[in-house]
């Protein structure tokens, strides 16, 4: 910007946030309250002329901190639009568990044994194969419970996008690839009954767990799948909080992008 004063800088938020960054220490969670909000505004100011965003709850954090809110644009995630040639797959055959981080940090912790075993369990009840996708990383964690009814990977892009498609059930940490099962309208159960991940907009779903209870999990299950008045409500939960929930995330970014060419705003 300093050799180019027109160029226009545009900064993408990259994953959920909760806009309060936290770390371990002594054991203990601390808060380290709006440090990832001051990081981006601070970035806005030096670097960033307008900023992208996924959801709802970013934007309204966004625009407590930037004046001009017409520097904020609202997006979503043009990826997860493709999502839209697997919204009609009928042969539902999966369960799948999104852990958590496994090596040590001082800001995540590993997923629970408890949360492994009930849904082990739970998938030999759906009689559905139970797919464990692993975050990348040199190893895989739980390869030692491969079976013929378990499949440990760390897939990612399509093979990942056909497995979620085909999922009667997800389960899994606070992570921004939930979204791509909710954009399926999949019932899907998160986990944050210790610090796995961030999330978000995600924080009012009807899907949490807050402490570990296999009672509450039916619960949240049959709410999903028994309730008629419910049905729609992942569909609903989308519309209300995430920009791209029609799968049009790819044209709300061209039209911003062009907008911004033009010197419309």
């Amino acid at each position: 910007k300093k050799n180019n004063p027109k160029l226009k800088v545009v900064g993408n938020i990259e994953g959920l946030k909760d806009f309060n960054a936290k770390k371990y220490d002594n054991n203990k969670l601390k808060n380290l309250k709006n440090t990832e909000l001051e990081s981006i505004c601070k970035s806005y100011k030096s670097s960033y002329d307008y900023i992208f965003c996924w959801d709802k709850y970013q934007y309204n954090h966004l625009k407590k901190h930037i004046s001009y809110k017409n520097k904020i644009f609202k997006i979503g995630v043009p990826y997860f639009d493709k999502l839209r040639n697997y919204k009609n797959e009928v042969n539902k055959t999966y369960i799948i568990l999104f852990t958590s981080m496994t090596s040590d940090s001082k800001k995540w912790v590993a997923m629970d044994q408890k949360i492994i075993n009930f849904v082990i369990k739970f998938s030999k009840e759906q009689k559905c194969i139970l797919l464990i996708k692993e975050k990348p990383r040199s190893n895989l964690n739980f390869k030692y419970l491969e079976n013929e009814n378990i499949i440990v990977n760390q897939c990612e892009g399509d093979e990942l996008d056909m497995y979620i498609s085909k999922a009667k059930f997800i389960f899994g940490a606070p992570s921004t690839i939930l979204i791509r099962g909710l954009l399926l309208n999949i019932p899907t159960i998160i986990f944050n009954d210790r610090y796995y991940g961030q999330l978000g907009f995600l924080e009012n779903y009807s899907g949490v767990i807050k402490t570990f209870n296999e009672d509450e999990i039916y619960d949240k299950i049959d709410f999903f799948t028994k309730r008629k008045n419910k049905k729609d409500y992942i569909k609903n939960y989308m519309k209300e909080n995430y920009y791209g929930y029609n799968f049009n995330s790819i044209n709300n970014f061209i039209e911003s992008c062009n907008n911004l060419l033009k010197d419309e705003i």
